[in-house]
Order: C-alpha cells, then sequence, then structure tokens
C-alpha cells in the first residue's frame, strides 16, 4: 500500500522535481536508518554492561549498522542507480561520507553528553539534524552523482 502510495506520489506530484522526490526518499530512509540506529544503541547500551560506559564505541557501531542499512537503500531506491560493477568503490565512498558525519556527531554528542549533561537519548535526537543535510549533499553530489 505504501510502495503504491509512494509511486503515485513519484508520477504526479514529485515528477516534476526529481531533486525534491529524492531528498523526500532519502528522508524515508533516513528515518528507517535512524530507528536502526536508535534500536541497535539502546540494544547494546542496556544489554551489555561493557558498551554502557563506553557510549562513543556503542554510538559508532549502532551508527556502522544504520550506514549500512542506508548505502544499500538509498543507491537502489532513492538515486535508483543499478550500476553494480562500482558498488564497492561507491560503499566506499558513502562510508567516508558518513565517517566524516559520525565525527561530526561524535564530538557533538559528547559535548551533549559529557559537557553539558544531557541525557544520551535525547542527545542522540539532536544528532538526527546535523547529519541529514550534509549527508544528502554529499551522497548525490558526490556517491550517486549521474
Amino acid at each position: 500500500m505504501i510502495r503504491l502510495i509512494l509511486n503515485f506520489l513519484e508520477r504526479t506530484v514529485f515528477g516534476k522535481y526529481p531533486s525534491f522526490w529524492q531528498f523526500v526518499k532519502y528522508s524515508f530512509v533516513g528515518v528507517l536508518n535512524t530507528l536502526t540506529d536508535f534500536v541497535v544503541y539502546y540494544a547494546i547500551t542496556r544489554l551489555i554492561a561493557w558498551f554502557a560506559h563506553y557510549y562513543l564505541i556503542a554510538n559508532a557501531v549502532s551508527f556502522s549498522f544504520a550506514v549500512t542499512q542506508s548505502f544499500f537503500l538509498n543507491k537502489f531506491w532513492t538515486f535508483q542507480n543499478l550500476e553494480k560493477k562500482k558498488m564497492y568503490f561507491q560503499y566506499l565512498k558513502f562510508f567516508i561520507v558518513n565517517l566524516f558525519t559520525l565525527a561530526v556527531n561524535q564530538l557533538i554528542f559528547y559535548s551533549l553528553v559529557d559537557l553539558l549533561n544531557t541525557y544520551d537519548l535525547y542527545a542522540k535526537v539532536i544528532l538526527i539534524f546535523s547529519s541529514v543535510l550534509i549527508n544528502f549533499s554529499l551522497v548525490k553530489l558526490w556517491v550517486f552523482k549521474k
């Protein structure tokens, strides 16, 4: 049902603005990736005591899961890039973009949690906004450019 609605919107409303439609799809994928990131982070920090003390490592692990999921969804659905020859090179570029975002996010995360005493899950919500625009721009212009 969701697929039918998205296909209808793509053919009618967003057909005139393909970059905007890509951003909508990218944002939808981002919501799924954010859920993956949160679920993995929550699970490992609440179920494994070691990760509870080393939350930055837990954040990197959960971020890596989400990045891998994001690559495949964005490659094949958002940007409809069906090339398989360059997939490993694209994944490498995609991962570099996300490592850059992770570095920025880790700095913000550390500042919020350790310096400003913000609850870690609230701080993770704030990180969402710092990554969306940077990632979309770099992924569209560098990783999956046509």
